[in-house]
């Protein structure tokens, strides 16, 4: 084989290397998107039950947002992912580094939802006016924790055993998920 025929081989490897990282990467931030849609829908279907108590109805305004948030918030978890001040836990146990991204992911939650309140100052007096809002921002701590402890924990496990291993190991039959 000539040396520029090796070369352009090896240029295409490098390109098709390329687009299989990159079709890996969307995948993943659409699944990530995916999950936070769903979850943070969740959240917005409680904050909506609340509000429907006093007689508004805000189920439509509420899943849009959940909806936008999700977006932004799984950009900013593949943008942030390599950053070194969310790696500053990834030398200790898998639980510190899980939790630690989880807290610094819920912070900017409430960011957005400051924003939010920002944007549609209506909609955050009605929730404020429906019950004790400390009641409602610890709630919404919680369950925003649990949200970005599972993502992340399920992304550092397949990172350990591999990608797509965890993936494989809970989708796929019995006989064929060894790894």
């Amino acid at each position: 084989m000539l040396e520029s025929e090796k070369t352009s081989a090896s240029k295409k490897e490098v390109q098709l290397m390329k687009k299989e990282r990159l079709v890996e990467e969307l995948k993943m931030v659409g699944l990530t998107m995916g999950y936070l849609a769903v979850s943070l829908s969740i959240l917005e279907t409680y904050k909506s039950l609340i509000l429907l108590q006093q007689g508004i109805n805000e189920f439509q305004h509420n899943y849009i947002f959940a909806l936008v948030e999700a977006v932004l918030l799984g950009k900013i978890v593949a943008l942030t992912q390599n950053l070194p001040f969310l790696k500053i836990c990834n030398k200790r146990s898998l639980a510190t580094a899980v939790f630690y991204q989880a807290a610094v992911m819920t912070v900017i939650t409430d960011l957005g939802g400051k924003l939010e309140d920002f944007l549609f100052p209506h909609s955050a007096k009605w929730v404020h006016e429906t019950g004790d809002p400390f009641a409602l921002w610890a709630t919404h701590q919680m369950a925003a924790m649990v949200i970005f402890v599972v993502l992340f924990a399920v992304r550092e496990i397949d990172r350990a055993m591999g990608p797509g291993k965890l993936w494989q190991l809970i989708f796929s039959p019995a006989q064929s998920s060894k790894f």
